[in-house]
């Protein structure tokens, strides 16, 4: 997990629960030295309303990693970072409820994932 001194987070507006709400996104992206998350509602990820933001500085260690579980480790650090309010999500993938729910001792609705191949302007 990234250094807890350099972490960086915020939390904006609540998210709507409500049955008939917008979709809520998190979205997560890696660096060879960093790596960061947010969690937003909307009609599109790319105009949501940021609801969450996660950044963490890489050790050392943690820069040596592929880039393939630097990704996986910014989407697990944005989820432990911001549970309390994806928690409260209803329509969150199935996958993602079964592990919040083996990594946290609060209890959840299932949830529903999304794979989203839009982020190639790398």
């Amino acid at each position: 997990m990234a250094s807890q001194a350099q972490q960086s987070h915020s939390i904006g507006p609540t998210l709507n629960s409500e049955p008939d709400h917008k979709p809520v996104w998190m979205v997560t992206d890696a660096s060879s030295a960093s790596i960061a998350g947010y969690v937003a509602q909307g009609e599109e990820w790319q105009k949501a309303k940021v609801a969450a933001f996660y950044f963490a500085k890489l050790s050392s260690v943690q820069q040596n990693y592929a880039i393939h579980e630097l990704e996986m480790l910014a989407g697990l650090e944005t989820m432990l970072c911001h549970q309390d309010i994806l928690m409260k999500q209803k329509d969150l993938v199935k996958p993602m409820s079964s592990w919040m729910l083996s990594h946290t001792s609060t209890p959840t609705t299932p949830l529903e994932l999304s794979a989203h191949t839009q982020n190639t302007h790398c």
